[in-house]
């Protein structure tokens, strides 16, 4: 054999490995001994002849592009994968939000995010995501109107003669000569 059939069969050889490399790094083989003939990117290992990603710790390949890596973050924020691949958190209640945190479904109170305001003689809570107000003691909110600095537990029951000692409870005018207007003190009438 001359040198330069000797050096055209030792590159058509080359080119047949390379191929049979390739071939199998783009498409894998279901055969585990495949492996050896692969060459794997960084950062990833090769399993019953395909290439797969090595993760850190939290993350996963969930969605199975090899392209975008190690997408999901198993342990933070992803409540379609929180704690493992595929494991979806249930549906929260309408005043719930739902997180993935430390790998466990968690379920918070929108009261969490909501500022209520405040309204006059009156303490402000959240429950269930819905703001409301809890008069302070000798206030009531007689109108059922709530706004915010503005309108809340606008009677005082212990001197309002309209509404002595509860809503709608009118003090009645005084009979006799001389006997002056209504009054209401400590939530009586006088």
């Amino acid at each position: 054999m001359t040198i330069f059939r000797q050096w055209r069969y030792s590159v058509l050889m080359v080119v047949a490995v390379v191929a049979v490399i390739f071939e199998g790094f783009v498409e894998g083989s279901t055969d585990a001994s495949s492996c050896a003939a692969i060459l794997c990117p960084t950062n990833t290992t090769c399993d019953n002849g395909t290439c797969k990603l090595i993760c850190e710790s939290g993350y996963a390949d969930c969605n199975g592009q090899f392209n975008d890596g190690c997408e999901a973050n198993l342990l933070e924020g992803d409540v379609t994968n929180c704690g493992k691949c595929g494991r979806n958190c249930a549906e929260p209640k309408s005043y719930e939000f739902v997180n993935c945190v430390g790998g466990k479904c968690t379920y918070t109170d929108k009261c969490t995010a909501i500022k209520c305001g405040t309204y006059p003689n009156a303490d402000t809570f959240c429950t269930k995501g819905k703001c409301g107000a809890k008069c302070h003691p000798g206030y009531a909110n007689c109108d059922g109107i709530l706004e915010i600095g503005k309108n809340g537990c606008e009677v005082n029951l212990n001197k309002d003669v309209k509404n002595c000692g509860k809503c709608k409870h009118k003090c009645p005018k005084p009979q006799g000569y001389g006997a002056g207007p209504a009054t209401c003190r400590n939530g009586v009438c006088q």
